[in-house]
């Protein structure tokens, strides 16, 4: 272990990367959607001690985030009347933009404390790879770790979705471990590691309780190869004859490990398999309990239903140009290919291609990567929601350990399988892993710093992601920060402008004042989120359609285009409704309000104080 982990300082280097990478670009971004209601809730969990805000979501992550605000002590809103009511998007509004705080400042922070999980993820990713394969496989699977740009998109967002990853892969890891070394029995200290790190799992979302279906398939993984052939194997050198694995198919190899489950050692097994589990899941339990300060825990049953209502109802998705409510069951298929660098899907190709050739499924080690990654997979197929790759984002990690594999060769046995000339070859191996490493960080480096919206090369890159999919795969509502920049550099600061924007934070906060785009062409500047623009959630009614007849003159981080309307006829036809639209408004006793041209003027008035009709 000391020999593998000894070189130390590239793996550092490598994480001191990933750092960077991750906190310099998330300074570029506004809040993403679902932030602007965890980070306060969280800190109102802190200051109030009550867990009303947020309950979808369990509360370990939002307390981990907001712990540097008991430093900071940002001012809380005077008026509770939101957080009373339970409203959590009006009252993180109101907590980070319109209580005197700095909103950059707090996102920073929060987002920080997410940044550090990444880290020890990857520090974990290492540790693995290295441990299965040796150092270079560990060094090939941190990198593919550090430059993915879904992994560091994500590691700089107050959500679940990299805590979750983290949580499962450093358990997975430890029970590895601990069934690694072909003990029958945990011990105490082992019992407290992997009890506390699923109570951490339960805690952090509520996918964490997969867990425990990963340990029951795992275990019965664990003593199919170190107990159960371990016995087969001395009763064959006792009794003095030879059974060859390879004579011996899949159904005859399944029924004898029923056979021996049924026997008398076999039934022990599963009673201390069921012990042991119980344990481990009564200190996670406790755990689970300990985060919600223990009489706030009737919240975790409140969220757990609103997540299961959401599950069976659906949610609005967006796939290839598509919109549906239940989604598809290919969804994470196609937002996998696409979203992930296609180095990567090559090295991982490849992989799983030697796996099989080299018949390593009768191996423990691959099976406890492969069979987890595989079942939190399709757990999210079957589900309803598709709102993001990020959803499936705890099968990376494990893929890239997997995936560290290749170059961990037995060149020789392959020289076998393939023919002698195979061996020739492995000088080319190298360089074709140089390049395709060197694709990858050319490809993380070129999407800098806008992570979130990164598609590969099969889509045409980050500029076509909207064709393909929406919501947190691209449009999050992280860059209206940036909008507000741009559009004070190009000097629209002191202009009302049109805007429709997917997201949570106050457009206001960034120095946009804007009034909502028209359902019909209109004159000057139009600012829209690609997935109001492509309406994914189904309710801007076709609102925006008329602006896909004109190119943006700028797109803010691939996910908001801008569009300045300077069409003669438009223009037109939008004075005359104005003027006759101002004079029908005046003339009802209201003061005009706006006016479209949709095939006819269609007037928008408003009531009219004394001052705007002109009564002193």
């Amino acid at each position: 272990m000391e020999k593998i982990i000894g070189k130390k300082w590239p793996v550092f280097v490598l994480l001191t990367i990933f750092f960077v990478l991750a906190v310099t670009s998330m300074m570029h971004n506004s809040a993403t959607s679902d932030e602007v209601a965890h980070i306060p809730s969280g800190y109102t969990y802190w200051k109030y001690f009550d867990y009303k805000i947020n309950p979808e979501h369990p509360p370990l992550i939002k307390l981990w985030a907001t712990l540097p605000f008991l430093i900071l002590n940002p001012a809380l809103p005077s008026d509770l009347i939101y957080w009373e009511n339970g409203d959590q998007w009006e009252f993180g509004r109101q907590f980070l933009y319109w209580s005197g705080n700095d909103a950059d400042q707090l996102y920073f922070w929060s987002r920080f404390m997410i940044v550090l999980i990444g880290m020890v993820l990857g520090w974990y990713v290492f540790r693995w790879a290295s441990e299965l394969y040796g150092w270079t496989a560990g060094m090939l699977a941190l990198t593919l770790y550090v430059f993915d740009p879904n992994i560091l998109a994500h590691s700089t967002i107050v959500q679940t979705d990299i805590p979750i990853s983290a949580g499962m892969f450093i358990l997975l890891y430890y029970f590895w471990k601990y069934t690694a070394v072909k003990t029958e029995k945990f011990s105490v200290m082992q019992y407290a590691v992997l009890g506390i790190l699923v109570g951490f799992c339960f805690a952090i979302k509520y996918t964490g309780i997969y867990v425990l279906v990963f340990f029951a398939v795992l275990y019965a993984l664990h003593l199919y190869f170190d107990i159960y052939k371990k016995e087969e194997s001395e009763k064959r050198e006792t009794e003095g004859t030879e059974q060859k694995e390879g004579r011996r198919d899949i159904f005859t190899t399944l029924h004898q490990f029923y056979q021996y489950l049924i026997s008398e050692n076999g039934q022990k097994q599963i009673a201390y398999a069921l012990t042991a589990l119980g344990i481990i899941t009564l200190i996670g339990v406790v755990i689970l309990i300990a985060s919600y300060g223990v009489v706030n825990f009737n919240y975790y049953f409140v969220g757990f239903s609103d997540v299961v209502l959401h599950s069976t109802s659906g949610h609005p998705a967006y796939l290839l140009g598509m919109n549906s409510q239940e989604g598809w069951w290919y969804y994470f298929i196609v937002a996998f290919l696409i979203k992930t660098p296609i180095p990567t899907l090559i090295l991982f190709g490849l992989s799983v291609y030697l796996f099989f050739k080299m018949k390593k499924w009768t191996q423990k080690n691959e099976l406890f990567l492969l069979v987890p990654a595989a079942l939190y997979f399709i757990a999210f197929m079957v589900n309803d929601i598709n709102i993001g790759l990020r959803h499936i984002l705890p099968v990376y990690p494990l893929l890239f350990v997997f995936t560290g594999s290749v170059v961990a060769l037995d060149w020789q046995l392959l020289g076998e399988k393939f023919g002698k000339k195979i061996a020739a070859y492995k000088l080319y191996g190298s360089y074709f892993l140089g390049v395709l490493i060197s694709w990858l960080i050319i490809a993380s480096v070129m999407i800098y710093p806008y992570y979130l919206a990164y598609f590969n090369e099969f889509t045409g890159g980050p500029e076509n992601g909207y064709k393909y999919l929406l919501d947190s795969n691209l449009d999050w509502g992280q860059s209206l920060k940036e909008t507000g920049q741009w559009l004070e550099e190009h000097g629209y600061e002191n202009q009302t402008i049109r805007m429709t924007y997917f997201g949570s934070e106050d457009p206001l906060y960034r120095g946009i004042d804007y009034q909502k785009i028209a359902c019909a062409a209109t004159p000057g500047l139009h600012v829209i989120s690609v997935s109001r623009l492509y309406d994914f959630m189904g309710n801007q009614y076709g609102c925006a359609d008329w602006l896909k007849e004109y190119e943006p003159i700028a797109g803010i981080g691939y996910s908001i285009f801008i569009y300045d309307i300077q069409d003669p006829t438009v223009i037109e036809n939008y004075n005359l409704c104005k003027q006759d639209c101002a004079k029908g408004c005046a003339e009802r006793g209201e003061a005009y309000g706006d006016s479209v041209y949709k095939e006819k003027c269609v007037c928008i008035c408003t009531e009219a104080t004394d001052e705007e009709l002109g009564i002193l």
